[in-house]
């Protein structure tokens, strides 16, 4: 299977197994997967890790 690049056609396909193609994100995914099924806090906790992720790949490092 030819892995998916950010240079690598917009389609469906790609969209997905871009986030899927290795362990580490496989298993982000599944973290907040499964943080979204804790009541409210779930919520909380998932929203602030995108944010943390947000800003991490924007300046390389968390204050």
């Amino acid at each position: 299977m030819e892995r998916t690049t950010l240079e690598s056609p917009l389609t469906s396909r790609n969209a997905f197994l871009y986030h899927i193609q290795n362990n580490r994100l496989r298993r982000d995914i599944l973290t907040g997967a499964i943080s979204l099924l804790v009541p409210g806090i779930g919520w909380l906790m998932n929203m602030g890790r995108r944010i943390a992720g947000q800003f991490l790949s924007r300046n390389d490092r968390l204050v």
